[in-house]
């Protein structure tokens, strides 16, 4: 095994580099994924509205608010919020 100091401290950095970058991919794609749910649950609900099954709808507008996307515009509509401010 090296003992070279250097050496070892360069393959510290470069492993910690690597697995910040790693994820930093995985948080993107969360992200990419997460709205994408979001989008289809949001369209799902309106369509369940339209067809007039409401109760349906609201409970997954509010799992999308609770936990896809805080702020998705199709389930705070659809839930009658309004924004103040």
């Amino acid at each position: 095994m090296d003992s070279n100091p250097l050496r070892l401290g360069a393959a510290v950095v470069f492993s910690s580099l690597l697995l910040v970058a790693t994820a930093s991919a995985q948080v993107d794609e969360e992200g990419k994924f997460l709205k994408q749910q979001a989008e289809a649950l949001s369209k799902f609900a309106e369509s369940a509205l339209k067809a007039g099954f409401p109760g349906m709808a609201r409970p997954v507008w509010l799992e999308v608010l609770a936990d896809y996307d805080k702020d998705d515009a199709l389930a705070r509509k659809g839930l009658g919020f309004v924004r103040v401010g």
